[in-house]
């Protein structure tokens, strides 16, 4: 038997809604039941927070300015086919429901919604996620020994802040490491060198301080890779970096590889 509440437990989710009060009623709702929430305030800033932290999980409105619900699917779906993606809309926008069908939802919901509504929802989606998935895949996922997790992640802790000193001359103030599913996101803040601190103060120098970063972790992608393989005793690769030199935070997304 399926584990719903689990899984639910160690998923990234994220919301996209327009309408302040609908996300803040379904923040209420989600906040507690997801391992990571995002929310994000239209499709624009959606697709961001999803090239940012790749949730498995997707529920959005469908009429949102700037980008709407239907553009952001289709973008998600050309590049993963295996999140979960469902709509929450209004009962007059059928045809809307009918065109996101082809574009590849999972599941679709009509406002107001519930927290009966948005469980029923989470266990069949989930379930079509698990049906996308490779079966090594689906092991992991359904993996939710919270103390190992948290035991693996305070290991890459302690040795992502050394290694990162010893090779740029300054150790991080902090760093978060999230294991979800088939990643390991690695959010180091407080990154930035004295010199790189006062390049930036001319913000024409942000652009290539934040080149400058991605170079170096890509230069240093092997040995980061091993060092991750060691604590976690699977294959590793790096899948995306971010940098942000004007927040002084950088960002490291793994894939895990099993077989």
């Amino acid at each position: 038997m399926i584990d719903i509440q689990g899984i639910m437990s160690n998923l990234k989710v994220l919301y996209v809604e327009d309408e302040e009060i609908t996300r803040m009623i379904m923040k209420k709702m989600l906040k507690k039941k997801c391992g990571k929430f995002y929310i994000g305030k239209d499709g624009q800033q959606g697709m961001e927070l999803y090239h940012t932290h790749r949730p498995q999980l997707i529920i959005t409105d469908l009429r949102m300015p700037n980008m709407n619900g239907m553009e952001m699917i289709k973008k998600i779906r050309k590049i993963d086919q295996e999140c979960g993606i469902i709509i929450a809309t209004e009962i007059e926008e059928k045809q809307y429901i009918l065109d996101s069908v082809h574009i590849g939802i999972d599941q679709y919901l009509i406002k107001p919604i519930d927290e009966k509504m948005l469980i029923d929802a989470f266990d069949s989606v989930i379930r079509k996620i698990i049906g996308r998935m490779k079966e090594k895949e689906i092991s992991h996922l359904l993996y939710t020994n919270k103390v190992e997790k948290q035991k693996l992640e305070d290991g890459i802790k302690l040795k992502i802040s050394p290694f990162l000193k010893a090779k740029t001359g300054k150790g991080p103030k902090d760093i978060k490491v999230f294991i979800q599913g088939m990643q390991v996101n690695i959010k180091a803040s407080g990154v930035l060198t004295v010199f790189e601190e006062t390049l930036i103060q001319n913000e024409e120098n942000i652009t290539l301080v934040d080149y400058n970063r991605k170079v170096f972790y890509k230069s240093q992608r092997i040995e980061i890779e091993k060092l991750l393989e060691a604590i976690l005793n699977m294959k590793v690769s790096l899948l995306d970096i971010y940098t942000n030199a004007s927040l002084n935070v950088d960002e490291l997304i793994f894939r895990l590889n099993i077989e």
